[in-house]
């Protein structure tokens, strides 16, 4: 049930819910774009390909981030060293193709420009959501963000995740002055 849930929530991430996502201007740096700045890390004695993944989050190219996210989720646990990085990255809006995480044979629905985009905020809560309960605490942390992008991916991101520290967090977002983040806490 619990992979039915994640996998469900992702590819919610990659565009099918687009148009629940606001079309404001994309935050313009990678750091701090949760609010705090992404903490750098030993990442001597982390596996390559997610050491690897974890430098493409600082891409310039909001493609690369996009992938790099899709790829972390992807690792799900042995992934947990990203959390810090996938934090930075929720407010990060700039829309780009979702085609930077179709693969494996991953269903489309793409309906005449509808649901064809994804962000890298979108697909880092994805990837947040996948690695799971190690995600929660620095997810409800953000909570708190004055940027409601930040809000919004993290609500998403606990509600996707099956942990019983997760029900008051998203709640309590039922009440946010956004309504991006209301809806993804009623959703």
């Amino acid at each position: 049930m619990n992979i039915l849930a994640i996998g469900a929530g992702t590819a919610i991430l990659c565009g099918s819910l687009v148009g629940i996502y606001g079309t404001e201007g994309s935050s313009s740096s990678l750091h701090a774009r949760a609010g705090t700045p992404v903490q750098q890390q030993d990442l001597s004695k982390v596996p390559a390909d997610v050491q690897e993944q974890i430098k493409a989050l600082a891409s310039a190219n909001p493609s690369e981030r996009v992938a790099a996210a899709c790829a972390l989720g992807e690792m799900r646990e042995s992934a947990v060293v990203a959390i810090p990085a996938l934090i930075g990255l929720l407010g990060d809006d700039t829309k780009v193709d979702r085609d930077a995480c179709w693969h494996k044979g991953w269903r489309r629905d793409k309906v005449d420009g509808i649901n064809d985009k994804t962000s890298p905020g979108q697909q880092a809560a994805g990837a947040l959501a996948r690695i799971g309960r190690e995600s929660v605490e620095p997810l409800i942390a953000v909570l708190k963000s004055s940027d409601w992008r930040v809000r919004m991916n993290a609500t998403f991101a606990l509600g996707i995740i099956k942990d019983e520290r997760t029900v008051d967090a998203v709640l309590g977002m039922v009440n946010d002055q956004a309504w991006q983040v209301r809806e993804q806490a009623a959703w």
